[in-house]
C-alpha cells in the first residue's frame, strides 16, 4: 500500500480542474490492475494561502481554499513501485506546474508528500485513511 498527498490552495473551479487532470494522469500511468482511492478534505494552511495571495491578482478569482487531496494505492501485482509512484505524482503535478504568462490564469501553490509501505505504522495509517483499499485487499 502506498499513497501520495497534495496540499493545494485553489479556487473551487481550479481544484476541480486539478482533480480531473489528476485522474487522467493516473489512468494513463497505471495501465495495470491497481486499486486506488481518492480523498479530498478541506484543511488550514496559512503558508499556502499567503503564497496564493502573492501569485494571483486580487479580486480576479473566487476566494481560495486549501485542500488535502490523497491518493491511496493497493497493487496486488507488485508492479507499482515507489519509483513508479513518484513518477505518477510528477505527472499529476504537471497540471499545477504549468506557468502561465498572463494574469488571467490562477496559480495554485501546492505541497506533495509520498508514503510507501516500508513499515507497519505507515501501512496502518494508509489503511485507516483509505478504507476501500483494505476491503479490496481482503476480498477473494
Amino acid at each position: 500500500m502506498m499513497e501520495f498527498n497534495f496540499r493545494v490552495c485553489a479556487s473551487p473551479e481550479r481544484l476541480r480542474q486539478f482533480l480531473e487532470q489528476g485522474e487522467i494522469a493516473i489512468d494513463a500511468a497505471c495501465p495495470f490492475r491497481v486499486q486506488r482511492e481518492r480523498t479530498v478534505d478541506e484543511v488550514n494552511s496559512p503558508l499556502l494561502a499567503r503564497q496564493w495571495d502573492r501569485l494571483n491578482v486580487s479580486g480576479l478569482f473566487p476566494p481560495p481554499q486549501v485542500w488535502e487531496i490523497g491518493y491511496g494505492f493497493s497493487d496486488p501485482t507488485g508492479r507499482l513501485t515507489s519509483d513508479k509512484l513518484e513518477s505518477i505524482s510528477k505527472d499529476v503535478t504537471a497540471d499545477l506546474q504549468h506557468s502561465r504568462a498572463d494574469n488571467f490564469s490562477e496559480s495554485a501553490p501546492w505541497i506533495l508528500t509520498l508514503a510507501t509501505d516500508t513499515d507497519r505504522a505507515t501501512r496502518q495509517t494508509i489503511i485507516s485513511r483509505y478504507r476501500t483499499l483494505e476491503l479490496a485487499r481482503s476480498s477473494p
